[in-house]
């Protein structure tokens, strides 16, 4: 993992939230007192800069924000031109990820803290 934001570097944010590595690249985690199999869940994700961001379907929607590190942008293609939208760390915006587009998730420091709610992702459990 890599360079301080915040004051932390990466391998500080994942060891003091408990974060496990993700088959995406970056680490997650459940938020404290969820069930794994209920409707929605939300689930921290620490991105890194330094991994090759990928293309993902949604089959459902998502929503995304950022809590702590860099800015997070997040890219959006529905079959017309690709449109962006970002978060900053702290600022409370969340951005959606409709069902059926094809996002990526890009931290615009070295790395950032997102927070996503969404239906839980079966491969994770």
């Amino acid at each position: 993992m890599s360079d301080s934001e915040d004051g932390f570097t990466a391998e500080e944010v994942a060891m003091n939230l408990g974060l496990s590595p993700h088959p995406e690249g970056g680490y997650f985690r459940l938020f404290p007192g969820q069930e794994p199999d209920a409707e929605r869940v939300a689930t921290y994700r620490l991105l890194i800069a330094d991994s090759d961001p990928q293309w993902v379907p949604m089959d459902q929607e998502e929503m995304w924000t950022c809590y702590m590190g860099g800015p997070l942008r997040l890219e959006i293609a529905t079959g017309g031109p690709v449109h962006s939208e970002s978060s900053n760390a702290g600022d409370g915006h969340w951005m959606s990820a409709p069902a059926g587009a094809w996002v990526r998730l890009v931290p615009q420091g070295a790395w950032a803290l997102a927070g996503r709610i969404a239906k839980p992702d079966p491969q994770l459990h």
